[in-house]
């Protein structure tokens, strides 16, 4: 459908979206980068502002970080989905200070996320005013806005490009031009480069869906299909630099070997908070009073508001017939599919059936695509409520809305009086303790401490919370109800009624703002023992308050917090706690320090909780060693076996899983040195070391090791080439022959190179393709 005639509010709907993102993040804008946007408690702190200071500083140095040896005892750092190096606006980050590029960063999305929204709305024929109130209801709802209270920048870039997805697509069923399909492959891979697989894996899903319903009504099918089918491929080509190293990351990872059906579905929509779809905080706010709900709030509410619903409905029961029903139609599914376990045949049929959807869990991340669908057919109500036409039929359909709106609001409101008058004496109290008895026992409450959740005085305070919840909603869908019914007659209570929507998303998503200091703050206690590390000595920062820690201020750690921990470190750190791999996904937190921490030259434990801030580790193992003696075992489950056995220690004897070559004989009782090994230099992706050795051995590297680490040789020596070995379950070796060596230590991933052959080979032809389109265009134009 083409785009309709120009009108007044064409350009000032946009302009209104860019005044509310730039008020809502001005706080933090105005702030010169001395505060970010996030809460301190969630990933912004916990994780993506360390990741982001660290691979742009290297990148800024000229050097695309591979590897980070600053968590985990080393890891994949750009094969990692969310290091976000290639995704083009993150390049910011090569100019601003890492605190003002994250939140110009995220004021420039959250304006193109409504900005979006509001083109793929006008495409499909709603007035600019329709269509503005859907970009606002897609930026600041919940499923969006919500990210950027928990930090979560790679979610955020990604979903910012799904109306820009629905978009080329509808045009290009529409009007058949290429360069359509040319734009969507560019949006497809904005996402694929944005940092979060999975809301690119359900936008494909989504948006495929959409495309194939739609296809039945268009003519020259298999043309288009194919069309549509070239925006997906194209998209991932032009991603393959990134795409295929992070596919090669993940399956070496602790996430590689899958999920189980009981773990793909925890993270799943709690069918209690559909509730939020109108009542955002009915569950707690998280600042004046804790979310007591099931999973995180962020990822697990629905909210476009109260009268924004009302106009939804007005979409779903006025809109032109083919629109209304496929638009309702995705809304209902979406919803569906975010229930995830929640409908045990559906997920189980989806995780045997559907390639990758059993990859994944958190399947409450589905809601975006439902709000996006929300907020179309609000903006197709509102449309049909600012016609004023005099049909019957239209007024029957307002009336019946209003009705339904207003049976809503009793609703909302009858029980959250059940609730004042009851108390937690009567019935509504014991019905009140049954739902918190349901939602501790579910396992995914994440209340800290779960406890608390059981106390009197809580479940007191918390029903209190919840009834004043209900009854603000009660009257919101009251007073929507009333405009509603008056717009009938009045074109001004139409208008009403979107200012109502607009001033509730703006209240919710300035509610939802959050803001934390930006620098790195270090404890004293820990800044004095810096100096007397040596040797690339390894600490262990411990409690959530500064995981990542390290990245920022150049130490290494143990630990760290990431989503693709090595499987063979993960599976070693529940070794070292007693556990049996994968019994903590995707790794075990450390609370016990144990004699196999030496293994990883952990020198200190920092410690952020109660106790002393600083406890020392003995006699951890040295960068580099030299061992002659070694013991083979079958894989790294067998070499933890042999590690466990009495009597073994890591400074004498290295447990591999394959033969070495050369194989260094069994050093006699009392032997001499093996040897000296020494660091000439070293960088985030490579290690020159120069060794001498009297006799055949195997060079110990206490750095983790991965399968894309290779070895050369710099000179001429008793041996013209080396391999990089797993050793010890988790660390790297070399088997060196006796003699003087001067070698080199590289990682990169191997399908580093293919992805970025397929990427310029990709590239080459959509910028061909492109010029292509413009020169015909312009040919034609001449004519």
């Amino acid at each position: 459908m083409s785009r309709p005639a120009a009108a007044p509010g064409r350009w000032l709907a946009p302009l209104l979206l860019a005044v509310l993102a730039a008020v809502l993040c001005g706080p933090a804008l105005l702030s010169g980068g001395d505060l970010v946007l996030g809460s301190p408690h969630e990933d912004m702190h916990l994780q993506l502002l360390a990741w982001r200071d660290f691979g742009f500083r290297e990148l800024r140095a000229g050097n695309l970080a591979f590897w980070n040896p600053h968590i985990f005892s080393g890891l994949p750092f750009f094969a990692s989905f969310e290091s976000g190096l290639l995704y083009p606006p993150n390049w910011l980050h090569l100019i601003l200070p890492v605190g003002a590029a994250v939140n110009t960063l995220v004021t420039l999305h959250l304006f193109l996320a409504g900005l979006l929204a509001y083109l793929w709305c006008r495409r499909s024929g709603q007035s600019p005013w329709g269509a503005g109130l859907a970009g606002t209801m897609y930026m600041l709802g919940a499923p969006y806005y919500l990210n950027i209270y928990a930090g979560l920048l790679p979610p955020l870039w990604v979903i910012t490009w799904i109306p820009a997805v629905f978009l080329c697509l509808d045009a290009w069923l529409e009007s058949r031009r290429p360069g359509w399909c040319l734009l969507g492959m560019a949006a497809v891979a904005l996402q694929a480069l944005g940092g979060n697989p999975q809301y690119a894996y359900y936008t494909g899903l989504g948006s495929g869906l959409y495309f194939l319903v739609r296809l039945p009504d268009a003519r020259g099918k298999p043309g288009l299909a194919l069309g549509g089918l070239a925006v997906f491929a194209g998209g991932l080509a032009l991603a393959a630099v990134q795409l295929l190293p992070a596919l090669d990351a993940v399956a070496e990872s602790a996430r590689g070997a899958g999920l189980s059906l009981e773990r793909s579905g925890t993270f799943s929509l709690p069918p209690e908070n559909l509730l939020t779809l109108v009542s955002p905080f009915v569950f707690g706010d998280m600042k004046a009073f804790p979310y007591f709900g099931r999973c995180h709030l962020w990822g697990s509410s629905l909210f476009i508001g109260a009268s924004s619903m009302v106009l939804a409905l007005c979409g779903a029961l006025q809109a032109r017939p083919n629109q209304r029903k496929v638009m309702t139609g995705m809304a209902a599914l979406t919803v569906l599919l975010a229930l995830g376990a929640h409908l045990k045949p559906l997920h189980a049929f989806l995780y045997h059936f559907l390639p990758g959807y059993g990859s994944l869990r958190g399947t409450h991340k589905f809601l975006i695509l439902t709000s996006l669908f929300l907020s179309w057919l609000a903006g197709a109500g509102l449309d049909k409520v600012l016609e004023q036409r005099a049909k019957a039929s239209a007024e029957d359909r307002s009336s019946t809305a209003a009705l339904l709106i207003l049976l809503a609001a009793v609703l909302f409101a009858g029980t959250g009086f059940w609730l004042w008058a009851s108390g937690t004496g009567g019935s509504a109290g014991a019905a009140w303790t049954w739902l918190l008895r349901h939602i501790e026992a579910s396992g995914e409450c994440l209340l800290a401490p779960l406890a608390l959740i059981r106390h009197p005085v809580f479940v007191e305070q918390s029903l209190d919370f919840t009834r004043s919840r209900l009854l603000e909603t009660a009257g919101l869908l009251a007073l929507s109800s009333g405009l509603l019914w008056l717009s009938r007659r009045s074109r001004l209570a139409g208008q009403a009624l979107l200012l109502l929507a607009v001033c509730e998303l703006f209240l919710f998503s300035r509610a939802a703002t959050a803001v934390m200091p930006s620098r790195v703050s270090y404890d004293p206690a820990w800044r004095e023992l810096l100096p007397g590390l040596s040797g690339g000595d390894r600490v262990l920062h411990t409690g959530r308050q500064s995981p990542n820690i390290a990245m920022r201020v150049g130490l290494e750690d143990v630990l760290g917090y990431g989503p693709l921990p090595l499987k063979r470190y993960a599976d070693f750190l529940a070794w070292t706690q007693g556990k049996d791999p994968g019994a903590e996904f995707p790794y075990a937190q450390i609370r016990t320090v144990g004699p196999g921490y030496r293994l990883l030259r952990l020198r200190y434990v920092f410690s952020a909780k109660r106790g002393p801030p600083v406890q020392e580790v003995p006699a951890p193992l040295p960068r580099l060693s030299l061992i002659r003696d070694w013991k083979l075992a079958s894989g790294p489950a067998g070499a933890l076996t042999t590690m466990a056995e009495p009597g073994f220690d890591p400074s004498r004897t290295v447990i591999l899983e394959s033969e070495p070559d050369p194989a260094p004989a069994k050093a006699p009782p009392r032997a001499g040195r093996a040897g000296t090994a020494s660091l000439v230099r070293s960088g985030t992706d490579e290690l020159e070391i120069e060794a001498d050795l009297p006799f055949p051995a195997i060079l110990l590297i206490t750095d983790a090791y991965a399968k894309d680490w290779r070895c050369r040789m710099l000179e001429k020596g008793p041996q013209a080439s080396c391999r990089v070995m797993p050793a010890d379950a988790v660390l790297r070796a070399v088997p060196l022959a006796a003699g003087r060596h001067r070698l080199l230590l590289e990682y990169r991933p191997a399908t580093f190179t293919l992805g970025l052959l397929v990427t310029l080979a990709a590239l080459l032809a959509w910028v061909g393709a492109w010029v292509a389109l413009r020169a015909r265009k312009a040919s034609s134009r001449a004519r």
